[in-house]
């Protein structure tokens, strides 16, 4: 139907041996290089470690060389199989982007709607699937004349949220170190992470806590 998303990032994701998950102390690894453009991680899923790595870059020729970079620093080169290797291009949707044409919607991965800093999407696709459906049932109703609501409705809720992510992406990935001295190294700022995934904080809010946190730290630093 033409609405394609034209920004994508990139997922790497491969299944470590379950001997490797014995010899895991079972936290959550992230790493953050600033050529990357993104984040490598390691945690337990299920009977086994997922390991991959995820980037804002459009190209990532020399993905192989990445991976098993991570893999030797984590110290699990001989855990992976390459056939346990999958890759996942991450569509991402701009202020731009329409969402509807003539009588069809598209919603999650289809509309671009993934979360830009963490490249999860499921999330997105419920609460868009909802709007969908919401619009398809007042349209069926005669409530509305078209379907054009529904790209409202996402410009409206969903995209202000995915602008907030993309601007911790932007700091975090560029500026890594000084992201993880100013702010991630503290526990209230991790709290607020930790929110964030289980929906309890939106980014704005999270935005908005977090610079009021820069500038106590900033303040605090020059006043000492």
């Amino acid at each position: 139907v033409g609405l394609k998303p034209k920004r994508r990032a990139f997922a790497l994701v491969g299944e470590l041996s379950p001997d490797a998950l014995l010899r895991w102390d079972g936290s959550i690894h992230l790493l953050f290089p600033p050529s990357l453009n993104g984040y490598g991680w390691c945690f337990p899923k299920g009977d086994h470690l997922s390991a991959g790595i995820y980037t804002l870059l459009t190209a990532l020729p020399n993905w192989q060389a990445w991976f098993s970079r991570y893999l030797t620093l984590l110290r699990f080169t001989q855990d992976f199989r390459r056939s346990h290797l999958h890759g996942h291009p991450v569509p991402l949707a701009d202020r731009q982007a329409v969402f509807n044409r003539g009588n069809a919607l598209v919603i999650g991965d289809a509309a671009g709607l993934v979360d830009p800093f963490t490249g999860e999407g499921i999330s997105w696709a419920v609460q868009s699937g909802k709007l969908a459906a919401e619009t398809v049932r007042q349209f069926l109703d005669g409530e509305i004349p078209d379907l054009q609501i529904y790209t409202h409705a996402v410009r409206k809720e969903l995209l202000p949220e995915l602008r907030a992510a993309g601007w911790f992406a932007r700091i975090v990935f560029t500026l890594p170190q000084l992201a993880c001295h100013w702010f991630l190294r503290h526990d209230a700022v991790l709290r607020n992470f930790a929110k964030l995934l289980v929906g309890e904080v939106s980014y704005r809010t999270l935005w908005r806590k977090t610079l009021r946190k820069g500038f106590v730290l900033l303040r605090l630093r020059l006043a000492s």
